[in-house]
């Protein structure tokens, strides 16, 4: 037994589809046959003129057909609000911090510099204040150009 949990008895669970699975079989054998008996060859001799009709769009918006002494009521309706009063005093959250894990050391600056096809010279420094709880101050600087002298082209003012 598999599954302690789940009761069988033996090959009449199965019975019912294994029948269904034996008269389904049956049943389409002959619709297989019918099929294969067709072996026609057809020649259509006329010039192919493939047309497109012009299109038009159909409404489907929604219509309501009155009779000629029928009038639709007006619709009225009231809006009643009124102010619920809650006490809410949300707190500020605190940082969650995870136990036994080290702070990650900070540095002030990231400096990044290279150089490039045509005399393309780049550089990106990033500057900041450490870690604290009461400011952050930082600054972000960049430079890239280049310096083509292509031919029969102007002066780059890329950078």
């Amino acid at each position: 037994m598999i599954c302690p949990m789940i009761k069988t008895n033996g090959l009449k669970s199965f019975l019912p589809f294994i029948l269904a699975g034996v008269f389904s079989t049956f049943l389409g054998i002959p619709y297989q046959l019918s099929g294969q008996e067709k072996n026609e060859e057809v020649t259509i001799i006329a010039p192919y003129n493939p047309t497109v009709t012009s299109a038009q769009k159909i409404n489907r918006n929604p219509r309501i057909i009155l009779q000629e002494n029928e009038t639709l009521p007006p619709v009225q309706y009231n809006i009643h609000s009124v102010r619920l009063n809650t006490i809410v005093a949300p707190e500020n959250p605190k940082p969650s911090r995870v136990p036994g894990e080290p702070s990650k050391d900070l540095y002030r600056s990231h400096i990044r510099a290279g150089f490039g096809n045509y005399l393309t010279p780049y550089l990106e420094l990033w500057v900041n204040s450490l870690q604290s709880d009461e400011f952050n101050a930082g600054a972000h600087i960049r430079h890239l150009s280049s310096l083509g002298k292509i031919k029969d082209y102007a002066n780059s003012t890329f950078s």
